[in-house]
């Protein structure tokens, strides 16, 4: 692979190769986990995308997880999508699901309120009259 540079003021270079070798290798590792169920190996990793197992090692020493969750958050479009997909086959449970993902919204609750004097109880019902 040809190094490619991009020149950004008169003494920076940034080289692309190396983000982008970046891209592909996280690109790589969520296809294989979704194809896959498991993370992949190095070797696995090299040949799937056509780069030296130690241009992967090394890429693989910087990367990052903030912990051993956020990996899987990167399935949360496909998710949501399937939900929608599902909502409109007329899935009231993805429905319902949906509104409270996306929208934040929740199920009616009721509410106990008690009050220390008659005032705040007053006070309470001059601004929520219906409640």
């Amino acid at each position: 692979m040809k190094l490619s540079k991009e020149k950004v003021c008169e003494n920076v270079v940034i080289r692309k190769d190396k983000e982008l070798n970046a891209i592909f290798i996280r690109d790589a590792i969520l296809e294989y986990i979704r194809e896959n169920k498991k993370p992949p190996s190095d070797v696995a990793l090299a040949k799937k995308i056509g780069l030296h197992v130690n241009t992967i090692r090394k890429h693989m020493k910087e990367i990052k997880f903030e912990s051993s969750e956020s990996i899987y958050k990167v399935f949360t479009p496909d998710i949501i999508m399937s939900v929608i997909n599902s909502s409109k086959k007329g899935s009231s449970a993805s429905q319902k699901l949906y509104f409270q993902v996306v929208e934040g919204i929740t199920d009616k609750s009721n509410i106990n309120v008690s009050f220390d004097s008659k005032e705040a109880k007053e006070r309470f019902e001059s601004i929520y009259p219906n409640v």
